[in-house]
């Protein structure tokens, strides 16, 4: 087996997992062991913000922003939902690509009233390959995101002024922190 690795070294494909903190607050070190044993080489824990429902003002979207995210990764929600992007906070259908094997169907709220979405049972490699998510790479490949409702008001495509400072241990150069041991299995 031929071992494929990154500009960095570490090995490939790289699973990676993200948590919001109270959803481990009682025990992060566990939480971290149990993910590490499935086989996750990369632990990252955000702070809790609910971006649900919330849309850019037209002046705050950057027409011309090339997202990498569908064309990088899939994100499958705590709910079953496979989704092109962490971005996707609403799980609306525009990018909605499937459900995770397994998972109940998926259920929206459209003006007040539930109804189940027509969403396929899949595996990751099929939600990859499939043609809901080629469409949604060759809008963004073609300059035209802003077409799914979802990516317009994504906030990864906002017009934003950037930071003015960076961490001390923050190592430009490599971009990674500077003192800080990471393992990859």
């Amino acid at each position: 087996m031929v071992e494929i690795r990154d500009g960095l070294g570490l090995k490939l494909p790289q699973i990676r997992t993200n948590t919001i903190y109270p959803a481990i607050a009682n025990d992060p070190e566990r939480y971290r062991l149990l993910m590490e044993e499935a086989g996750v080489g990369l632990v990252t824990v955000n702070e809790l913000l609910d971006f649900r429902g919330a849309e850019l003002p037209d002046d705050a979207i950057a027409e011309n922003w090339f997202c990498q995210y569908p064309f990088q990764r899939l994100v499958v929600s705590a709910n079953g939902a496979i989704l092109p992007c962490p971005g996707a906070h609403n799980e609306e259908e525009t990018v909605l690509v499937g459900r995770f094997r397994g998972s109940p169907e998926k259920r929206v709220k459209d003006d007040g009233l539930w109804r189940i979405v027509d969403t396929h049972e899949m595996t990751l490699m099929e939600a990859w390959k499939c043609d809901k998510i080629q469409r949604i790479r060759e809008l963004h490949r073609s300059g035209r995101r802003t077409e799914i409702d979802a990516c317009k008001h994504c906030r990864h495509g906002a017009k934003t002024n950037g930071v003015d400072w960076i961490p001390d241990d923050w190592d430009m150069d490599r971009m990674r922190w500077g003192d800080r041991t990471w393992r990859n299995g």
